[in-house]
């Protein structure tokens, strides 16, 4: 369960904040629905919650967020995972390798998965996104599309307890889009929790909670 409790974020070149007060409570199998215009605070709410928001990006943070009756505000980035994990909006930000596959690889030793697990996710993650004949393929070869996929490959092959994802289907053709709601489905019938900020209109498919942003 995931529990965020009177979280406020204001940034140190504003005096007022960027939402106030904010309070949700999330179950095994939750999917939020972040709806609301640009510079509403839907991404500081995701970096609020992975704690790139304060570690990363300055600004004041007050409020609590506890996962399973542990507050992981001030938990490092490097060991809020596998726990929770977020994918940015751009993929430019988090692809670091030369292929698809070295990034998969990285991610899933970083967690500490012994190689007969990794090669059984990298399997059934290239399936799912049919990243097959894209694995040895130089990154800078990729689409833009197929960056995002080999992106939301890697948390889905990670498999966090909570998945915050910012704009997921944004730059996807529909067949990548669907790839991606599938997943989804299956991640919450698994049981993840879901925080999902998108425009796009397919995101009903996962019957989340929704909560607008207003700016």
């Amino acid at each position: 369960m995931l529990e965020v409790s009177n979280l406020s974020v204001t940034y140190q070149d504003s005096s007022e904040p960027i939402f106030r007060d904010l309070s949700f409570t999330l179950q095994k199998g939750n999917a939020l629905w972040l709806k609301g215009s640009n510079g509403s605070g839907k991404t500081t709410l995701l970096h609020s919650l992975s704690n790139i928001i304060p570690q990363e990006i300055p600004a004041f943070r007050s409020g609590d967020i506890t996962l399973n009756n542990i507050k992981i505000n001030d938990l490092p980035l490097n060991r809020l995972l596998p726990m929770l994990s977020i994918a940015l909006s751009n993929p430019d930000w988090e692809l670091f390798f030369s292929n698809p596959l070295d990034e998969l690889v990285f991610a899933l030793e970083n967690i500490g998965l012994n190689p007969e697990v990794i090669k059984a996710r990298i399997e059934s993650v290239s399936s799912a996104f049919e990243l097959q004949d894209k694995l040895d393929l130089a990154s800078h070869q990729l689409s833009e599309g197929w960056k995002k996929l080999t992106a939301l490959a890697v948390h889905a092959a990670i498999c966090p307890q909570i998945l915050l994802l910012d704009e997921p289907l944004n730059g996807l053709s529909s067949a990548g889009i669907r790839r991606v709601i599938e997943w989804l489905k299956s991640y919450l019938a698994q049981g993840g929790i879901l925080i999902c900020a998108e425009h796009n209109d397919a995101v009903n498919e996962l019957n989340p909670i929704l909560l607008t942003m207003n700016k």
